[in-house]
C-alpha cells in the first residue's frame, strides 16, 4: 500500500516541508516540526504561525514531498489541513504534551550524535518555542515517484 509506505518513510523525519497556497494563488513552502503520524493523519507543529496558517484558513489543501535517498523513490502526500485551536482544550493539551516529549527526544538524539561524531555547535540543545500552532492533515492522496519519472497514485 503506497500510502502506508509514504507515511512510514515520513515518520523517520523530524521536520517536513509543507506546501500551501492561499489568496492570490501565491505558493508557500515551509518546514514544520513533525509531531506524529497516526491513522492517515499527520500532525505538525508550526513555530512561525504566519503564512502557512493564513493559507490553510483560505485553502485547506496542502502537499508534502520527500525523497528516500537510499532508493531514490520520491513521495508526495496530499491532504486537507485544519488548525487545532486552543478551544479544543483536551486534544490541544494532549498534543502539546507529546510535542514537549518529542522536543526532548530530538534534542537528546542530536546531542548524543554530536558527541559520537565529535561535532561542535551551540545549537544542539535547542529551546523550542512554547507558543505554537498545531496542524492536523487528513491524507487524501499519496504519490510515488520513481527515478524514471513513473507515477503511482493512491487516493482515498
Amino acid at each position: 500500500m503506497l500510502t502506508k509506505e509514504a507515511l512510514n518513510f515520513l515518520k523517520g523525519k523530524s521536520f517536513i516541508n509543507v506546501a500551501t497556497c492561499g489568496e492570490g494563488l501565491r505558493p508557500n513552502v515551509a518546514p514544520k516540526f513533525l509531531l506524529k503520524i497516526e491513522n492517515n493523519y499527520i500532525y505538525l507543529i508550526d513555530y512561525v504561525r504566519n503564512t502557512t496558517l493564513k493559507n490553510i484558513e483560505i485553502n485547506s489543501k496542502v502537499s508534502i514531498s520527500s525523497i528516500n535517498l537510499d532508493t531514490l523513490k520520491g513521495y508526495q502526500v496530499n491532504g486537507l489541513a485544519e488548525i487545532i485551536k486552543k478551544e479544543r482544550k483536551s486534544i490541544y493539551k494532549a498534543l502539546l504534551e507529546e510535542y514537549e516529549q518529542k522536543q526532548i527526544d530530538l534534542s537528546t538524539r542530536r546531542l548524543i550524535e554530536a558527541l559520537h561524531d565529535q561535532k561542535k555547535s551551540s545549537n544542539y540543545e535547542a529551546e523550542f518555542p512554547k507558543r505554537v500552532a498545531i496542524i492536523k492533515i487528513k491524507v487524501t492522496e499519496a504519490v510515488g515517484i520513481s527515478l524514471q519519472g513513473n507515477l503511482e497514485r493512491e487516493n482515498f
